[in-house]
């Protein structure tokens, strides 16, 4: 049993819980007292708690430590939960009355396990990802999604779902109408907030529809060898203001100024990635730097047309943390030493043609 404690970035207490493969009847009876301990007695309301890996037998086990993770959990708990049965989930929810907020992106859902959830629970918010929903008869994932939204709306409407999109190329190519349209009609209390495009052939200003993906603060687009979306399209991207995380692949149609349009308005970004998006320059990295002041890791590969100049702008950055550069050969060796001398970095990567250097700083 692993125990860890800190804080998340909205100042909340974390208590981090990892059991891999408990024996329940030899786990110390003050094993879980010491966690509480952990945490100050004004943060035990807020703490969150963090599961992961229980195998079976949670069910017996849990009676056991009911009594202690309920202290920690309290009224505002999380529980974040992988590899459980889902009558063993229900049981937990039982158990734990007061928690509120329910993480279910490593499980695999049907619709059906929608009428485990009541309008009884104090449960607040579900957060789960589309890829965990398993075709079943005729149904593709996608439908049975939709119908474990609907089935949830219509048991529990107060829970809030923050769903993560998933969609691989496959499935954008030959159901793109059928399996996507669900997205577009989702119930009021689901909140679209990462979506990840992979590997996709075509992208239509339909897939970045501002009105049903408002809520996203991750977006992923990487493009197949035949894509491509164009400056109209990228400009969408500017709208999604609540965006912290950007990882754009392989877009080599998209103007400077298209760049300069889609990025300038998203001064939420913490983390940047840009890999073979061919017409990043110097004028886009300089027009950029005002919104980039909240960014703190930044990763560009083979944006080959960025100079010296551009790490310049780099060094400005307040909040930059973590910089990976790959493939960006007009970078001199003397300028790069600059950089590394006069920002205070826990992670700086550099990969050239020629040559690769991995640097480990610690951190300010």
């Amino acid at each position: 049993m692993e125990f860890s404690s800190g804080k998340y970035q909205d100042g909340c207490d974390v208590a981090k819980l990892s059991i891999s493969q408990p024996d329940w009847d030899c786990l110390p009876a003050d094993a879980l007292a010491c966690v509480g301990a952990r945490l100050k007695p004004p943060a035990l309301a807020s703490a969150r708690l963090v599961s992961k890996s229980w195998r079976l037998g949670i069910s017996l086990g849990v009676t056991k430590l009911q009594p202690k993770l309920q202290s920690i959990v309290g009224g505002r708990g999380s529980l974040y939960l992988s590899r459980m049965r889902w009558d063993e989930m229900k049981h937990l929810l039982t158990v734990f009355s007061g928690c509120q907020e329910l993480n279910l992106v490593a499980e695999k859902v049907t619709a059906n396990c929608a009428l485990h959830f009541e309008a009884a629970h104090r449960l607040a918010r579900i957060k789960i990802r589309s890829d965990c929903f398993e075709p079943a008869s005729c149904r593709s994932g996608f439908q049975e999604m939709q119908i474990f939204l609907e089935i949830l709306q219509a048991r529990a409407p107060k829970i809030t779902v923050d769903l993560d999109v998933h969609i691989d190329g496959d499935e954008f190519k030959s159901s793109y109408d059928s399996s996507l349209q669900p997205l577009v009609k989702l119930p009021p209390n689901v909140k679209v907030t990462a979506l990840e495009l992979i590997y996709i052939t075509q992208a239509t200003r339909k897939i970045l529809d501002v009105a049903t993906f408002k809520h996203l603060t991750a977006l992923d687009i990487r493009l197949s060898g035949d894509g491509f979306i164009d400056d109209s399209t990228f400009a969408l991207v500017g709208q999604l203001t609540l965006l912290e995380e950007l990882s754009l692949h392989w877009l080599s149609r998209v103007s400077e100024e298209g760049l300069n349009e889609g990025l300038s308005s998203l001064a939420r970004l913490t983390s940047l990635k840009l890999i073979d998006v061919t017409k990043v320059t110097d004028r886009v990295v300089q027009s950029l730097q005002k919104a980039w002041l909240n960014l703190g890791s930044l990763s560009l590969s083979n944006c080959y047309l960025l100079t010296d100049t551009s790490l310049g702008v780099f060094e400005s950055l307040p909040s930059i943390y973590n910089l990976f550069l790959s493939g960006n050969g007009q970078f001199s060796s003397k300028a790069m030493t600059k950089v590394k001398r006069n920002v205070k970095l826990t992670i700086f990567r550099q990969c050239g043609i020629n040559w690769a250097s991995s640097i480990q700083l610690p951190a300010a």
